[in-house]
Formats: structure tokens, sequence, C-alpha cells
């Protein structure tokens, strides 16, 4: 397929967060677009395509692709895709690095260096509990991933070395008598050291690590056999429940008795393919806040919400309602600041586990300027209820269904049937919709907090329950299946409902 038979005139504009975010496999849609944002792209695993307008680029494992402002391109995903996206607006984006990102749009980075990029977007990305922290460092990614670009001595080897492959299946198959690199390195025929440095250079793991996820993968064909975790863990190789316990958490991101619990006997645990960048979370730790907060939820917005989208959001007839804005009576996020100590302490009373890592995050930020800084480029109106709840919408049908950005004829669609099914919302108080309006920004920055921080993670589980986080609130609070009923996309009821206006006029 060459660029003689794309209509790249025809690719919509759309808008992107200034963030650090990884796509994992499972995520299977094509992207035509372009937005006015400067992109790089890092493959971590897995097969793709690019199609821009004059090239067509062929995506693989330590690739790096530069996508500049307004240029038209569409990514082909293969199933297994892994691959780290960023971008930031001209605003950050000196004009050398342009021309860089123009004159090198591809690079095929060595091992090392493609290892090193990723662990610094894990990091990074986990950072986004501290917005402060998070700005200075997505420029910084931008100005070390541009400085790797061009000094990377190439791409990984091909073809793993003999032993990395002897070894790694030596892993897999037992370890009952490999207890050491030493005891590995002699059945691979080379040295410890030899062994030690091929692994971390050729797949980014040690020899512990390695160990690790062989048993975790032994466990999990062990443990259906007997339905006893400490069994299963002996069977794979462990040496104590209590070392199993460690490894499990650190790995997957919750405990085993409660992984036994809800387990889904079809499905299988998958671990981070590239490095390891887990994070290792102390109890007084203040990373990934906004992913222990994905439960929470607010009555009054709640209440609201499920009144306008229980029966699916099927938007009624245009004479039913008028497509016009539902007013909060705010002016301004100034307006709604005196509300933030009633809603941190709704939020510690239902997460009480949580309550003093609340507190002390959210009194050192300000929630309603964090949320006026990420979306009021997408159409967030502090004046308009109707704009708010959509944008709470669109993050929920993104993350349960694993969708994109919607269009924006999509995301007007959406709006117009909040409007239309929730006109009812102008009889509520003043007061009762200023404080509607507070609950919706604050639900819409937890879970596109928690997002980063859980994706950038490199841990699986934790992006699992992002997806299952906003299905379930879905269900349990709006009264709506999410992954039956999509709120946007061919799917969505909406679908087939003339698009009313642009998204973010009002």
């Amino acid at each position: 397929m060459g660029s003689d038979v794309e209509d790249f005139q025809s690719y919509p504009s759309v808008r992107q967060l200034q963030d650090i975010r990884r796509t994992g496999p499972g995520v299977g849609w094509e992207v035509e677009h372009h937005h006015e944002e400067l992109e790089f792209n890092l493959i971590i695993s897995g097969r793709g395509a690019y199609f821009l307008e004059d090239n067509h680029f062929e995506l693989k494992p330590g690739t790096l692709v530069w996508i500049l402002p307004d240029q038209r391109h569409r990514l082909m995903r293969g199933p297994d895709l892994d691959m780290w996206v960023g971008s930031l607006s001209s605003a950050y984006v000196s004009p050398e690095i342009l021309q860089l990102a123009a004159r090198n749009p591809l690079k095929s980075l060595s091992a090392e260096d493609a290892i090193a990029l990723d662990r610094l977007y894990s990091h990074l990305s986990q950072d986004a509990d501290q917005p402060d922290v998070y700005r200075l460092g997505l420029q910084y990614a931008l100005r070390s991933t541009m400085h790797i670009a061009c000094t990377s001595a190439g791409p990984p080897p091909a073809i793993r070395h003999p032993a990395v492959t002897q070894a790694l299946g030596l892993l897999r198959r037992s370890d009952d008598e490999i207890v050491n690199m030493p005891a590995l390195a002699a059945k691979c025929g080379v040295s410890a050291k030899y062994l030690g440095d091929l692994l971390m250079a050729q797949t980014g793991r040690g020899f512990v690590e390695w160990r690790n996820i062989a048993r975790l993968e032994r466990f999990q064909d062990a443990y259906p056999e007997s339905g006893d975790l400490l069994t299963g863990a002996l069977a794979a190789g462990f040496g104590s429940y209590t070392q199993f316990h460690r490894v499990f958490q650190l790995y997957v991101g919750t405990t085993p008795g409660d992984w036994a619990r809800k387990r889904d006997d079809k499905a299988r645990l998958a671990f981070p393919q590239m490095s390891h960048s887990a994070d290792q979370m102390t109890s007084g730790s203040q990373r990934l806040i906004w992913y222990k907060l994905l439960d929470a939820s607010f009555v009054e917005s709640d209440r609201w919400l499920a009144d306008i989208v229980g029966n699916g959001l099927i938007a009624p007839s245009g004479s039913q309602a008028a497509d016009e804005p539902i007013p909060t009576g705010l002016e301004s996020y100034e307006s709604l600041r005196d509300l933030q100590p009633a809603l941190t302490a709704e939020l510690c009373r239902n997460i009480p586990e949580s309550a003093e890592r609340i507190r002390e995050t959210f009194a050192r930020y300000d929630l309603f300027d964090l949320y006026e800084e990420r979306f009021t480029h997408f159409g967030a109106d502090i004046r308009d209820l109707s704009s708010l709840a959509t944008i709470l919408l669109i993050v929920l049908s993104m993350e349960a269904n694993h969708l994109a950005m919607p269009s924006p004829a999509d995301a007007a669609r959406l709006r117009t049937a909040v409007r239309r099914t929730g006109a009812a919302a102008h009889k509520i108080s003043a007061e009762g919709r200023r404080r509607i309006a507070a609950g919706i920004l604050v639900q819409t920055l937890v879970l596109v907090m928690g997002s980063l921080g859980a994706r950038g993670s490199g841990m699986a589980a934790k992006a699992v329950r992002i997806a299952d986080a906003a299905q379930g609130y879905g269900l349990q609070k709006l009264g709506i299946d999410l992954r039956q009923t999509p709120l946007f996309g061919p799917r969505s009821p909406l679908a087939t409902m003339p698009a009313s206006g642009n998204w973010g006029a009002t």
C-alpha cells in the first residue's frame, strides 16, 4: 500500500494531550489523523506500520518515529504492538528539534538506547501524580529522545545470541538445578559475566528477573491442578510462600490471594516484554496515587450522570429538547476552589486506606487548575455542564473499550445527546449544579491521571484494572454497560445521529 492510494487530505484533525503514554497489545484500531502537536513513538514489541504523506514505515522493536505538527498519518497496529506515544505542543518545541525530526523521521535504536528510553518514559509517566515535575519531565524526555535519536549506534541485533536463547529456554522449562547465574552459564557454555551482559543487552533483564518470570509462568500452569497457592508456588520453583508472595505482588500488582479470588479460568497473566519498570511502592509512596483512587465517586455528580445515561443515552428527537448548553452558573474555575476540601473529605471517607495520602496530595495541588490546564483544549467549558459531562463520558468509554479519541463529530453528537437528555438540569439549583460540576471534574482527573501512571508502569495488571474500573463505574454508578454500549464510535447508539455543531463550541 503506497501513498498514491491514500486520501491524506481527508484525515481529520484531532487534539493530543501533552503526555507520555503507553498503548499495549489489544488496542486494535487504526488511527488516521493529524494534530498540531509534535509526536514521537517508541516501539517496544510487536509489529505495525505507519503511512505518512510521502513515506511508508515498517515498525518493529526499537523503532523511534517522529511525526511533525499537522503531518497527516495513519498507524496500522499488529495485534501485539506495544509502544510509547509522546506529544508536546509547539510552545515547548524548538525550531532546531523540529528540523532534526523532519530530517530523521525514523531511527532504529540500539538495544541499550531503546531500553534506556523505555525506562525513562515509564518513570516519567508515573510522575503524572506530580504535575509540576511531570511538565518539566516531558520537556526533558523530548530533548533526551532527540539526543538519543541523533547519537544511537544503530538497531539491536536481529538475532539473539545462541547463549541467550538457550538460557531463556532452560529457565522456562525448569530451574530445579539453576540456582544462580554461574549454574545457568555453565549449562550454556559461557562465563557468568558474559551471559549476564548478553541478557541485559539483548533483553533488558537480568538472571533474577527472568527466573522470577519463568516461575510465575509455571505457577499459572501448576495452580489449577491443586487450587492451592502454596502448592502451586512450590511446584513452580519458589523456595517459600513469602518469596512467592513478594515476587507475585511485584510483577502482577496485587496479592496472590486477591488474584485467585478474581481469577478468570481462561485468562493468563501477561508480563512486561522489554524492561522491568514496575513501580516498587512503599507504604509512604506518593506515586500512582491517582491509580489508587479509581474506585472513587461523588454522590451528586454520579446521580445526575446516571439520570442522563441510565437508558443508554439514546438521544431524543430534536423536537423534544434544544441543543443548548446546560449552564453551571459559573464564570471561572476559581468559583469551585472552595469545594476542594469537601471533595477531598468525600474521597477520604470512601477510600479510608489512602486517606492520609489523599489529603497530602490534594493539599499540594489545585484540582481545578489541573483540570483547566489539561482539558480546556478539549472543549471543557466551565460555564456549560454538558461539556464537562461529555469529556468524562468520553474518557470512561475510551478506557473501558481501549478506544482512541473520538472524532470531533462523534464528540459533538455525544454532547448534543447529553444536552437533550440532561435538559432538566436547568431546574437544579445553582449550588447543586456547582457541586455536580466539581464532582465531574475531579472524577475525570482521577481516571486520566490514574491511566497515565498505570499504563506507564509496565504492569499489564494495572492497565487491565483501568479498563475494569471504567466499566465498573459505568455499571455500578451510571447503570450502563460501556462495553456493550460505547458512547461513541460505530457501535454507539448515537452513530447515526447527525452531528450538531462543532466540538468545543458552545
